[in-house]
């Protein structure tokens, strides 16, 4: 059972005209206001889902996409795993024509899948249908 999507925003738009997204009161009260550069809360699906949209996902041919997911209330409890073993490193350097003062961050980081959630044996995520936490599917059609 999911208690969270991540979807695309005109999937969003189209639940919030059909009187299906409950959205949060700091938006506008005629309709959704999506930004498309940031992670943004889009509100509750029937009360119970919570709804983010997918700040990077870009149409092609008019798909549409949802991802159907679950996170526990334990961090062991969730389809996968972030991490970071390196949080932050700054370089700092000079530009090469300008010679004024440059700064760069980098990190490093593992992404696993859980291993009793999938039969990857290698540990990869992987976009199957057979993995215990999250589903996707496609939405076509829309518009």
């Amino acid at each position: 059972k999911g208690n969270f999507i991540i979807t695309s925003s005109d999937v969003a738009s189209a639940w919030n005209m059909a009187g299906l997204l409950d959205y949060d009161s700091g938006m506008s009260k005629e309709r959704l206001e999506v930004d498309d550069t940031g992670n943004t809360f889009a509100g509750t699906l029937f009360g119970r889902l919570k709804v983010y949209i997918d700040p990077y996902f870009i149409s092609s041919a008019g798909n549409q996409y949802v991802t159907v997911g679950y996170k526990g209330s334990s961090v062991w409890d969730a389809g996968l795993f972030y991490c970071p073993y390196v949080p932050l490193q700054l370089y700092r350097a000079v530009g090469e024509h300008t010679f004024q003062p440059k700064i760069g961050f980098k990190t490093r980081y593992g992404l696993i899948a859980h291993p009793f959630a999938t039969d990857a044996a290698d540990g990869a995520v992987h976009v199957n249908k057979k993995n215990k936490y999250y589903r996707m599917f496609a939405v076509k059609n829309l518009m």
